[in-house]
């Protein structure tokens, strides 16, 4: 007997009578809140509902629930899309998805009022949907996708990980990643590659996200996923092996053909479109 254990004994014995009654409040607190087996019900005031491989979970009203076979729908679409993108053929991890309504409940849940997060080591993804904000259902389906598929990336990789989610939604504020990649290009807006591969996560998040978003199209649609997945494990000092020309040569490359199809840049509303997107 270790003095964890000793303790312990010392301490039930002396405070015998307050631990029987904890053990009858507890007895007596779960029979009072005992749910059927079988129901959809959840005890927080919220419903469930299992699609295949996805359990949903919605608030019992309002945007969300109202909406919520649209939007059981749009996940399944979504993730036919991102396996598109992927060459892959099914996505059937057992996985959660539950929808806020408002950026204080997922700060409750998560730590942060984002509008998606993606936890593929628990299986579950948390969207916020209201009328004010759509959830980037794609976006947060590819994280679950690619991860499970090629692993956690390595720190370096985190621009390939968030560009790939990014790509996959494609659209923000009515333009696409080449266009809005495009405009950053031509107002010389282009975070340092270096800067971009190291410390991610401290960049400009609207251009960060979106010039990697574009950089990721362009390299699976001209060099093949195979690649794109050795470099999402390597990280930008496998890129010269791997594509067998060095990162500029590729970022020249995309320079070049956007000049050609965009020789005015697109007209985007900087003061506007940096705000996020809706």
């Amino acid at each position: 007997m270790d003095l964890n254990q000793l303790v312990f004994k010392v301490v039930i014995k002396r405070f015998s009578w307050l631990y029987t009654f904890f053990v009858l409040v507890f007895f007596f607190g779960c029979s009072l809140h005992n749910h059927p087996k079988n129901t959809n019900s959840k005890p927080t005031g919220r419903i469930s509902t299992t699609v295949r491989n996805i359990t949903f979970i919605f608030p019992r009203s309002g945007y969300a629930f109202d909406l919520r076979d649209s939007i059981m729908d749009a996940c399944f679409l979504a993730i036919q899309h991102d396996l598109s993108i992927l060459h892959l053929k099914e996505y059937s991890d057992t996985i959660t998805a539950e929808f806020v309504d408002s950026r204080e409940e997922m700060k409750k849940n998560i730590g942060n009022g984002v509008s998606g997060a993606a936890f593929p080591q628990l299986r579950k993804i948390w969207f916020l949907a209201n009328k004010d904000s759509g959830p980037p259902i794609k976006h947060e389906f590819m994280h679950m996708i690619s991860i499970g598929h090629w692993g956690q990336p390595p720190p370096e990789s985190d621009w390939l990980k968030e560009g790939i989610a990014a790509y996959a939604e494609n659209s923000c504020n009515g333009f696409t990643v080449e266009q809005i990649y495009a405009f950053f290009e031509a107002r010389n807006m282009l975070i340092a590659i270096d800067s971009l591969s190291d410390h991610f996560y401290w960049q400009p998040e609207m251009i960060a996200y979106h010039q990697s978003a574009y950089i990721v199209q362009y390299l699976i649609g001209t060099y093949g996923i195979q690649k794109f997945g050795l470099l999402w494990q390597t990280g930008v000092v496998g890129f010269e092996k791997i594509y067998g020309i060095s990162f500029q040569k590729a970022l020249e490359e995309i320079k070049n053909q956007l000049h050609k199809k965009y020789p005015a840049a697109p007209a985007l509303d900087w003061d506007t479109f940096k705000i996020g997107c809706y």
